[in-house]
């Protein structure tokens, strides 16, 4: 038994749609014992009883339509509209068949705005009503590539529209792309100025992120290490440090960036916490060399022996901890991003004292 659910109509009053993930079909075929008991079924009807008629119908009903919905959840979908069901006989070389097919639009719908829309004792109030109203009208106007006013920008930062976060993200790509469907589109009918970047995207651009720090940990934090470029502020001001972000951001080689973001603060530690921090902790304690400690031949104005050999190449004392060219050590670290390591495995080491 899952727990998606089927509408008949493309649109669902009241419901923001999240994603759509594509058509999806199912079908049930009955054989021709089928037919026997319906030809049995019509006696009965005409005689007044169309009871097994029914339920063989219903039968092959719920048998699809139990198909359809766990196909929907196997995509993640938690809904699928535009569902329509047809009833078809298929015959040849002596056999008799009949089928029941069902359609419908997997998608996944937005748990907050069902929850508006299923109000208890069917009554809903005006603030309520008014949320709604906005949610979806910002949200159609994503959809057709509408810029969002300054006016609604204020409502999504005042208010409670986490379920609308997902398509936000989409209008603030758009912005950083100034992308030029819209961007021309609004250009052409005068209403923002700009010459670099159209007013719709400078201001979609730090709205979103006032948005942002506006999003409890949980809901921000999916998107704000996305674009860390944009978003580091908001990283450090609204306390969102992420160990397991930051150690994919290392893993991709932007070391500089991960290591800047260990001093970021979070309000609150907990056991899953630290065991992301320990893999941080691993991760870091385990880079690899990148210069190299070597035996090299003297030269006229060098002495030979061992030599710290950094990654620029310059050949330095072997008692050298940092090159004396670029700064950095044989991992390839200068001394303010060491010491910034070092301080993040301490704390982590004094957080495992505290939780274990």
């Amino acid at each position: 038994m899952n727990n998606v659910q089927l509408f008949t109509t493309p649109i669902i009053d009241g419901i923001l749609i999240e994603k759509y993930f594509g058509i999806v079909t199912a079908n049930q075929v009955a054989g021709t014992g089928f037919f026997t008991d319906l030809t049995a079924s019509f006696s009965d009807l005409f005689g007044g009883n169309s009871g097994a008629y029914r339920e063989s119908m219903n039968g092959l009903c719920r048998d699809v339509t139990e198909r359809l919905k766990e196909k929907a959840a196997e995509l993640g979908a938690n809904a699928v509209i535009g569902v329509s069901i047809d009833y078809d006989s298929i015959s040849g070389k002596g056999m008799s068949m009949f089928m029941v097919s069902i359609q419908g639009t997997a998608v996944r719908i937005a748990d907050s705005d069902k929850e508006i829309h299923e109000s208890k004792e069917d009554e809903i109030s005006w603030d309520e009503l008014n949320l709604a109203y906005h949610k979806r009208k910002i949200h159609r106007k994503i959809e057709s590539d509408e810029p969002i006013s300054d006016e609604e920008w204020d409502f999504l930062i005042k208010n409670d529209v986490e379920a609308l976060t997902p398509s936000l993200y989409q209008y603030y790509q758009k912005c950083i792309g100034s992308g030029a469907a819209m961007g021309e589109a609004s250009n052409a009918g005068g209403m923002y100025a700009g010459t670099q970047r159209p007013y719709w995207a400078t201001s979609g651009i730090s709205n979103f992120k006032k948005y942002l720090s506006k999003l409890d940990y949980k809901d921000a934090i999916n998107y704000v290490y996305k674009d860390i470029s944009n978003f580091k502020d908001i990283i450090i001001s609204n306390k969102l440090f992420s160990a397991s972000n930051i150690l994919k951001l290392a893993q991709e080689g932007k070391f500089d960036v991960a290591i800047s973001l260990l001093s970021v603060e979070k309000s609150s530690y907990n056991i899953q916490d630290l065991a992301e921090m320990q893999e941080l902790s691993n991760f870091f304690q385990n880079l690899p060399d990148v210069g190299k400690n070597e035996v090299v031949k003297g030269g006229l104005f060098s002495s030979g022996g061992m030599k710290f050999i950094c990654v620029c190449g310059i050949k330095n004392d072997i008692s050298t901890e940092y090159c004396s060219g670029c700064g950095k050590n044989i991992k390839g670290l200068t001394r303010s991003e060491q010491k910034a390591i070092n301080n993040y495995l301490e704390l982590v080491e004094t957080l495992a004292e505290i939780l274990k």
